[in-house]
């Protein structure tokens, strides 16, 4: 709420982009890969976990936007932009979920659109 009332005296619009995960991406839990670090820490009981359960890669999505429309907060979710070009474009790296040069550029083509408005 303080950052919503600073913005407004500065006469500025807050925009929150919404980052998708790999996994909310393309909707499937075994693209997670760990690392020998992941295991020591324990995220290895938590996928086996995460695999037996039947799992709902929008409801972080949810949660995100009814936060930022109870504070008017414009919500830029590049999701579905990124699901509609998941099987055309390869978005993520193989070995870990940072964005490749082709998901960079859609993401931010999406979101300069989206701010154009």
């Amino acid at each position: 709420a303080g950052f919503k009332k600073f913005s407004e005296a500065k006469n500025a619009k807050i925009s929150f982009v919404l980052i998708p995960s790999k996994v909310s991406v393309y909707e499937n839990i075994d693209l997670i890969r760990l690392h020998e670090e992941d295991v020591k820490l324990g995220y290895d009981e938590i996928l086996s976990w995460a695999k037996k359960v039947e799992l709902d890669f929008d409801q972080p999505r949810g949660i995100y936007k009814r936060i930022s429309n109870k504070y008017g907060i414009e919500v830029i979710d590049i999701t579905e932009i990124f699901r509609q070009h998941r099987d055309d474009t390869r978005l993520y790296y193989d070995v870990d979920t940072h964005w490749t040069a082709d998901g960079q550029k859609l993401a931010g083509d999406y979101v300069a659109s989206a701010l154009s408005r």
